[in-house]
C-alpha cells in the first residue's frame, strides 16, 4: 500500500533537511503532508526565552501545535506513523514501545520499529541498501534537528557557523542581547550556558571557576504565559510551561518555603531553582520566573501547576498578615519578612493554603494567559 510522508518544517530547519525531505518525496512519488512552524519561535522567544535541556517550550510552539493541526486537518479519521525512534537517543526515550499514542492527538498512533537499533546498525542498513540520506551527515554532523537545539554538540554549534553563518550569527547576536538585557555575563552565551535552566555538575564547576554569577534581572509586572500539551521530546506524559512574572519583594527561598505546604522540595539558592515532587508530577521553578511542570496527564498536570504557581505567589506576594500561620494545626509557619515554614513540622495539609487572601491572585494570572481559550502551542496575550 502506498505510504504518505509527513514533515515538521519548525521554521528552524536547516536548508539542506528540507531540501532532502522534498526530493525524497518526489523521487519516490509520496505524498508529503507539510507542517509549518513558521515564525513561531521567534515571536515567542522574547517571553520564554531561549529554550533549554530542560526547558523545551520550542517544540510545543514549533513541532506539537503545528503537528496536531496538520494531523487534525488531514487525517480525521486517525493515521498510524511509523517513526525512527531509538531507545540510545536519550534516556527519554530509553523505554519506548513498539507501538505508543500521542496523548495529545488521540486519533495518532505511532510504530517505532528501530528503537532497539544502535546507531552502527541504522548507518550499515542504510549503506547496505543504497539509502539517501541527508547530506549534512557528510558535513560532520551527529544528529540533525532545529539548527539552534539546546542539545546540539557544541562542535556541531560552530560547525553550523561554518556552513550557515547567517543562521549562526543570528542566534549568537540574539542570545548576547538577551544575556545583556537580563543582566547576564556574555559567558552565558559564549559558554553554552544557556543550555540549561538547571545546570548540571560540570557547569556549575565551570562557573565557579570563571567566578561569574548567572542570576538573571527580575521582571517587572503581573502576568503569566503559558504552553500546555504532550511532552513531544519525551515517551509520553504531559507538561506545561509557563512564565509567571509577579513582583519580586523577596529572596527566592521564600518560594522555597511556600513549595514545602505542596510537597517534597530539593532547592539551589546559588541558581535561584526549586524542584518540586508530588505524587501526581513534578514541578521546577526558577528565579527568572520559569516553571516547568510535568506529569503522565493533563489532569495531573493542571493540579501540580495550580499548586506550584499558587506557593509561588504566596511567596512573593505575601503581605504578612499571618493568617496562614494561625490556621497551620501543626505550627509549622513563622513569619519573619514573609512565610516560613518548618519542614519538619509541615505534613502538606493545605490548610494554609485555603487561607490566603494573595493566592486569589492566581486566577488574575490565569485570566492574563487567556487561559480557558488558549490551544497548544498558539501564542498568548499577556495583560
Amino acid at each position: 500500500k502506498d505510504i504518505d510522508l509527513m514533515y515538521i518544517d519548525t521554521g528552524l530547519e536547516f536548508p539542506e533537511t528540507v531540501y532532502y525531505v522534498k526530493a525524497l518525496a518526489l523521487e519516490h512519488g509520496n505524498r508529503l503532508h507539510l507542517a509549518e512552524g513558521k515564525d513561531g519561535f521567534w515571536e515567542n522567544v522574547d517571553t520564554f526565552g531561549p529554550p533549554a535541556k530542560d526547558f523545551r517550550w520550542c517544540c510545543k510552539v514549533c513541532k506539537l501545535g503545528p503537528t496536531t493541526e496538520m494531523i487534525s486537518n488531514d487525517f480525521p479519521d486517525g493515521t498510524i506513523t511509523v517513526e525512527g525512534n531509538r531507545w540510545l537517543e536519550s534516556y527519554a526515550r530509553s523505554t519506548i514501545g513498539f507501538v505508543t499514542k500521542n496523548p495529545f492527538v488521540p486519533n495518532q498512533i505511532n510504530l517505532n520499529p528501530i528503537r532497539s537499533w544502535c546507531a552502527a546498525e541504522v548507518w550499515c542498513y542504510i549503506l547496505t541498501f543504497g539509502l539517501e540520506y541527508n547530506p549534512l551527515y557528510d558535513r560532520d554532523f551527529e544528529r540533525i534537528g532545529c539548527y539552534l537545539c539546546p542539545s546540539c554538540l557544541s562542535s556541531e554549534w560552530r560547525n553550523t557557523g561554518r556552513i550557515h553563518p547567517d543562521l549562526y550569527g543570528r542566534w549568537e547576536d540574539y542570545l548576547h542581547s538577551y544575556a545583556e538585557g537580563r543582566g547576564l555575563p556574555k559567558e552565558y552565551a559564549d559558554m553554552g550556558f544557556w543550555r540549561w535552566k538547571v545546570l548540571p555538575p560540570k557547569m556549575i564547576q565551570l562557573s565557579e571557576e570563571m567566578q561569574i554569577s548567572l542570576k538573571p534581572k527580575k521582571a517587572a509586572g503581573h502576568s503569566m504565559r503559558m504552553l500546555k500539551g504532550a511532552s513531544p521530546c519525551a515517551a509520553g506524559g504531559y507538561s506545561m510551561e509557563a512564565i509567571v512574572n509577579v513582583q519580586h519583594s523577596r529572596d527566592f527561598s521564600y518560594v522555597e518555603d511556600a513549595l514545602r505546604t505542596v510537597g517534597d522540595v530539593k532547592y539551589s539558592s546559588e541558581f535561584e531553582i526549586a524542584l518540586l515532587k508530588m505524587p501526581i508530577g513534578r514541578a521546577k521553578l526558577f528565579g527568572g520566573g520559569q516553571v516547568s511542570v510535568t506529569a503522565p496527564d493533563a489532569k495531573n498536570s493542571k493540579k501540580v501547576f495550580e499548586r506550584a504557581v499558587k506557593a509561588l505567589i504566596r511567596a512573593e506576594l505575601c503581605t504578612e498578615c499571618g493568617i496562614c500561620a494561625k490556621k497551620c494545626p501543626r505550627h509549622a509557619i513563622t513569619i519573619k519578612g514573609g512565610m516560613r515554614v518548618d519542614p519538619n513540622r509541615c505534613n502538606s495539609c493545605g490548610r494554609c493554603e485555603s487561607s490566603c487572601m494573595v493566592v486569589h491572585y492566581y486566577d488574575k494570572l490565569m485570566e492574563s494567559a487567556g487561559e480557558g481559550s488558549a490551544t497548544c502551542g498558539s501564542s498568548v496575550a499577556r495583560s
